[in-house]
């Protein structure tokens, strides 16, 4: 099950979720699209658990909102092209540079516009000097300005490229950086620190995944190591922890832990019924996921991260039953 497909990243990934979402009662979806709704604030965007709207909770809220596949009003597409556009300086780093872009994508295909003539041109050169930045002299991009690459952080990078049209960035190099990132227990580490002890850990491996399918090479999947790492993950509870010592599993892991066995074509080696059981037990009664038990906060990032999980389930078993 390729995952990416053949268009855009993001877009390919959001509409087979969607898919696989399209299985799940619409009374959930409608539960879940209420609760995106009630969560925008005045001025557009979306906070996390406390403080003002934020571009990494607003990027989430609308991802959630696009995956539904339910009628949303048109006023949370055009508040938040409005929050977007009265941000000011729009990026400070990789991470605010990727939610900048990906909200201005979610938003203009479903008929808003942030930026247009000057603005946008003045808009997307200040993204796109943000990024440069941040390259690191070895490949790829780090998290802080002059630090080592991080897998995690040259992924957003290079989605950022994709999102906003520009080449994408030293292919070459960002493949060496995957490679040296590469743990012999089959997983990836996201900096080179502890990289011979390590087994890797669930969302680097996911970002080095992910980095492969945006090479353009079709055959760039995880390989049996990866597989064979990820799958051995899965705990007792149903869910994924981010690396083996973690006191929990959480959402988050969970579901990069998924994407990546879909993207292997290996959803097959886990319990998915345990799966779907950890997921949804996460889920709060008036919508929204919060991340771990005992967690019972939602929020917006770990309502995509458990809406996609189950996207991921439904289009397996969709694909189960056709076989």
């Amino acid at each position: 099950m390729n995952l990416i497909g053949s268009g855009p990243y993001q877009q390919s990934l959001a509409d087979r979720l969607k898919m696989g979402l399209g299985r799940i009662p619409h009374r959930f979806r409608l539960r879940q699209a209420g609760y995106v709704i009630r969560c925008q604030n005045a001025d557009g965007g979306f906070s996390g658990r406390r403080g003002a709207s934020d571009p990494y909770y607003t990027s989430f809220a609308l991802r959630s909102a696009e995956l539904l596949d339910v009628e949303v009003p048109e006023e949370l597409w055009f508040g938040a092209a409005a929050y977007l556009r009265g941000q000011g300086p729009v990026a400070t780093d990789i991470v605010e540079c990727f939610c900048a872009l990906h909200i201005r994508d979610l938003v203009e295909r479903n008929g808003c516009l942030v930026w247009t003539g000057p603005a946008e041109t003045d808009a997307l050169l200040g993204l796109k000097h943000t990024l440069q930045s941040y390259r690191a002299p070895e490949g790829g991009y780090a998290k802080a300005a002059g630090g080592p690459a991080s897998l995690y952080h040259s992924f957003l990078a290079v989605l950022s490229c994709e999102l906003a049209g520009w080449s994408l960035p030293q292919s070459a190099g960002i493949g060496a950086l995957v490679e040296r990132r590469r743990c012999a227990g089959g997983g990836f580490l996201d900096v080179a620190e502890g990289l011979g002890a390590e087994e890797g850990r669930i969302n680097p491996t996911a970002a080095a995944v992910g980095l492969m399918a945006l090479s353009g090479d079709p055959d760039a999947r995880p390989g049996t190591g990866t597989v064979n790492f990820v799958a051995s993950m899965q705990r007792p509870d149903g869910g994924f922890g981010a690396h083996r010592r973690a006191p929990v599993s959480d959402l988050m892991s969970t579901f990069t832990a998924l994407v990546t066995l879909a993207e292997g074509d290996a959803m097959g080696r886990v319990n998915m019924a345990s799966v779907a059981r950890f997921v949804k037990a996460l889920a709060g009664p008036d919508g929204g996921f919060c991340g771990a038990h005992p967690d019972d906060v939602s929020d917006m990032e770990y309502t995509y991260y458990g809406l996609g999980a189950l996207g991921l389930l439904g289009l397996q078993l969709a694909r189960s039953g056709e076989g």
